[in-house]
């Protein structure tokens, strides 16, 4: 196939998938879809798809209305779906995550005794695993 057809193949994938998509065209010009990862304890893996999976372990202190906040190894684009934590520490307390402490920097949880009181200014650590896009 000479050049010139090959130039023309790879403009008609571009206008089926668009350029920059990880699809077939960059697998055509020799780009690698981005599966771009980083194997830390704090970490994360893009998939070619556009989704973006993080995980990581936290400790911080929650503050005076018991909301202990935590920031992701990179942030998400777009928007980030769900975050699931769970407690590293002492099991006296319980976490609440609702839909309007996850960003796409991090995310934020309500602490409190197991007897339901505000648990402010307290260490708390957590690991959590985070979805997005």
């Amino acid at each position: 196939m000479a050049s010139g057809d090959v130039r023309r193949l790879i403009d008609m994938i571009k206008d089926q998938d668009g350029e920059g998509s990880g699809l077939d065209t960059d697998l055509l010009r020799g780009l690698p879809a981005d599966f771009t990862c980083s194997k830390n304890a704090n970490g994360y893996q893009k998939l070619p798809t556009g989704l973006i999976i993080q995980w990581g372990r936290g400790l911080t202190t929650s503050d005076s209305n018991g909301i202990a906040s935590f920031t992701f190894p990179i942030a998400f684009p777009n928007a980030c779906f769900q975050v699931v934590a769970v407690d590293v520490g002492d099991a006296c307390y319980d976490y609440g995550i609702e839909d309007g402490q996850i960003n796409t920097t991090g995310f934020s949880c309500d602490v409190k005794f197991s007897n339901g009181n505000v648990a402010a200014s307290v260490p708390v650590g957590i690991r959590y695993i985070a979805i997005g896009y």
